[in-house]
């Protein structure tokens, strides 16, 4: 009778596992990939390391002198692999990357570059380099991170031209299936905007191409300015600095078009732009060139409606001096370039309208390093997914690096209390099942299973706390 009992228990509780699984597979992947941009550096030697939601802590050392754009790179666990400024890369030892010197692209770009692992792979990496205004070309080059005992390099495919004639803007986002990658650029006397697909074959080369919104011509002074993919993925927005003009797009992270256009109210000088976590804000800077303020405005563009967009804006802030990027930190945080200052501006809370946004003008000091006009640019990660499960609004999220995992990856546990875990397939199949013993890290080892979609469910007394959705490749 006894025995029954226990394994009537176990039956019940595999087909709740089951359960658990298959509603999974109905919610879109938790993001875990934000913790490849731990690491921050800008400016004249400016650095910042971001430790979950704490105070970022400053990094000095860094040879780096960007006047505007630069982008970064980390490991899963947080730790720097290399930064570059579109002419070099540097490792995580400070000095010039292996054959990383030579790069063809522009500090003087607004988005200079951006890092991209290639998915599918523990050790490749692409650096997207954009030429400056005179000079707008679009190039990639190839990191290996197992070179140079694993410092990295790069690899003889080097400054490979993709696209010529292009704005100073790129951005990406991860495909709608979590593993591809898009990038995006912007072509110059046109109105094309041409996204590339970046997928564990490697790159195509032949872009999806949507012609709408504005055509961006004349000045090369109209080439500047910021281009990003909100986080979940659904829309564009940019500004084209100079002809006081930024657009507001829906994007498909599915198939790469970009549609409905929608202009916001014309501002002067307008530079960065950036999304707050939830999607729900849009915020501006501009620059002074022939005005008196530079400003960073707020937008609510939960209505889709241009008027009712335009009616929603707020001046979070006017200086005397230049703002100039904008970019989100992993804390949720919203952080302001400052030019020619030792500040960063921070909004503290993007998500909320209006003053109660929080800015701080001085709000991160970089001590004897000197800000220019831009921050590290970085693909567009989900901030508001949370973790399935029956009663994850009563824990901290678990994180789980890398995902996908290729190979091994490590589950953060992150404070929920968990006696057991185990690794359900897409059928609904327990196929691995083990005691945590307390551990506040779990290894979810992929070997021995065929790629797919699965789900971790930490269980705590017999019942499901929290439910994680990964993908073997």
């Amino acid at each position: 009778m006894v025995q029954g009992n226990k394994k009537l228990h176990y039956l019940a509780q595999m087909r709740r596992l089951a359960h658990l699984a298959l509603t999974a597979c109905l919610i879109p992947l938790t993001a875990s990939a934000q913790i490849e941009y731990s690491n921050w550096f800008f400016g004249y030697g400016c650095g910042m390391r971001f430790d979950g939601l704490a105070t970022p802590v400053f990094q000095g050392g860094s040879p780096i002198h960007a006047l505007e754009g630069t982008a970064t790179m980390s490991d899963d666990a947080g730790n720097l692999l290399y930064y570059t400024d579109a002419l070099t890369v540097w490792n995580a030892n400070h000095v010039p990357m292996l054959n990383g010197t030579g790069l063809w692209g522009g500090n003087s770009a607004t988005q200079s570059s951006l890092c991209v692992r290639k998915p599918g792979s523990a050790s490749l990496h692409y650096v997207f380099q954009v030429g400056n205004a005179n000079n707008a070309d679009l190039y990639y080059s190839i990191i290996d991170m197992s070179l140079d005992g694993g410092l990295g390099g790069v690899t003889a495919d080097k400054n490979i031209l993709l696209e010529t004639s292009i704005t100073e803007k790129i951005a990406g986002c991860p495909h709608q299936n979590g593993i591809d990658r898009w990038i995006v650029v912007h072509r110059w006397n046109s109105d094309e905007f041409n996204a590339y697909l970046l997928t564990s074959a490697g790159l195509d080369t032949v872009p999806v191409v949507s012609a709408v919104g504005a055509i961006h011509t004349g000045s090369m002074l109209h080439t500047a300015g910021q281009m990003k993919i909100s986080p979940n993925g659904d829309k564009l927005a940019l500004t084209t600095y100079y002809m006081n003009r930024t657009q507001l797009f829906d994007f498909d992270n599915s198939t790469g078009l970009v549609s409905a256009p929608i202009g916001l109210p014309e501002t002067e000088r307008e530079y960065g732009i950036g999304f707050s976590p939830d999607g729900t804000k849009l915020y501006t800077a501009t620059v002074l060139y022939d005005t008196l303020f530079a400003r960073i405005l707020q937008y609510d563009i939960t209505s889709n409606d241009s008027m009712l967009i335009a009616a929603s804006q707020y001046m979070v802030y006017q200086d005397t001096q230049n703002f100039g990027s904008l970019e989100i930190g992993l804390d949720g945080k919203l952080y302001a370039a400052r030019y020619t200052t030792n500040y960063l501006g921070v909004i503290n809370a993007p998500n909320e309208a209006g003053a109660l946004c929080d800015y701080v003008h001085n709000g991160y000091w970089l001590h004897d390093s000197i800000c220019w006009l831009g921050l590290p640019n970085q693909l567009a990660y989900p901030f508001t997914d949370k973790p399935i499960g029956i009663t994850e609004a009563d824990h901290a999220r678990p994180v789980l690096v890398p995902d996908p995992i290729e190979d091994e990856g490590i589950l953060h546990l992150n404070g929920v209390t968990a006696g057991r875990w185990s690794l359900v397939d897409a059928l609904g199949r327990v196929v691995h099942s083990e005691a945590t013993n307390g551990a506040r890290y779990i290894t979810i080892n992929s070997r021995g299973h065929s790629p797919g979609l699965y789900s971790i469910v930490l269980l705590a007394g017999g019942a499901p706390v929290a439910t994680i959705r990964c993908v073997f490749q």
